[in-house]
């Protein structure tokens, strides 16, 4: 009797012990802790992928192609994803703390990697505009003003080839650089086209009366006779908060009637930005400059003046005047 219960209760004894055995053991809490911070970093990635381009967010570049695209091509890809998820799974399931640590150092590698990816992406897409979307302020100056398209500058043309060429194969870093002369360069062509359309343009001219009452007429040049222009208040108090904050520059053409006390009495816009903001802050700033009446026979007559408001990042912009 006694040894039929000692064999019972070994059975059970060695039953239990194999029960604990195939139990799942409770993980370290520093692995815990491990793959917690993990799990972290992963969502930090996924969260930072998503645009925040502000009113640009849904254009395509001068590629054609969207920010989303772009991360979806380059970060935490299908092949990626599988490997890291790979990763984590054997990170969970190691026997200790050093294994899971060799694990997820691994895909902490893959993480930090695209990480960096991702964040010249950005640069590319946020902080190097208006360079990604150069194009369609070009476009959209010749829109603006229903003359045909011409052909881009040269200059424009060489950096984005540079550009594309770089992203085509990943480095967003080099795009980004190139891009930082992409501003200057498109103020200056589009500034140079739009004196190009002037001939263009000049029967086109829609007056329009001013809306505040005149600042003092300055006094006539004698010697010249030419009509000129005094502004006092500085473009730049003017540039539209649009534009500024991305980095685009641009120029509008006015044509002012003058009259004889250099009151400008009328304003038309002959050549648009393509800027709508800009445009009428080009009017807006006309309101506020002082004119100086064209001087012949002997006396201050009316006469009209043809001159470019210029929008600009660095240099504080001065208008290019000529008689009309």
């Amino acid at each position: 009797m006694n040894t039929a219960r000692t064999r019972r209760s070994w059975l059970l004894l060695s039953l239990t012990s194999l029960l604990a055995a195939c139990s799942p053991r409770a993980p370290e809490p520093a692995v815990v802790e491990e793959l917690r911070s993990y799990d972290e970093a992963f969502a930090n990635l996924e969260r930072g992928m998503k645009p925040r381009l502000g009113p640009l967010s849904d254009e395509p570049d001068f590629r054609g192609k969207r920010y989303e695209e772009e991360m979806a091509q380059w970060v935490l890809t299908p092949e990626t994803r599988g490997l890291l998820k790979e990763l984590r799974s054997r990170a969970a399931a190691a026997p200790n703390l050093h294994a899971t640590t060799t694990q997820l150092g691994e895909a902490r590698t893959l993480l930090a990697a695209d990480a960096n990816r991702a964040a010249w992406i950005s640069a590319y897409w946020r902080d190097a505009l208006p360079a990604p979307y150069w194009r369609k302020y070009w476009n959209a100056m010749f829109d603006a003003n229903e003359e045909p398209m011409a052909s881009p500058d040269p200059l424009l043309l060489g950096i984005e080839a540079r550009m594309r060429e770089a992203l085509d194969r990943g480095d967003f870093q080099r795009a980004a650089d190139e891009a930082q002369v992409m501003p200057a360069a498109l103020g200056e062509a589009l500034s140079r086209a739009a004196g190009n359309l002037i001939h263009a343009r000049r029967d086109k001219a829609k007056f329009i009366a001013r809306r505040s009452p005149c600042p003092p007429g300055a006094a006539p040049d004698r010697v010249s006779g030419r009509p000129k222009i005094v502004p006092n208040d500085m473009i730049e108090t003017f540039y539209p908060n649009d534009a500024k904050s991305i980095g685009v520059e641009g120029t509008v053409v006015l044509s002012v009637r003058v009259d004889g006390a250099g009151c400008g009495k009328q304003v038309a816009i002959l050549v648009r930005s393509g800027v709508p903001t800009m445009d009428q802050a080009a009017l807006d700033w006309f309101e506020t400059a002082q004119f100086a009446p064209a001087w012949r026979g002997g006396g201050a007559v009316a006469s009209s003046i043809l001159f470019k408001v210029r929008f600009k990042m660095i240099e504080g912009p001065e208008p290019d005047s000529s008689r009309d």
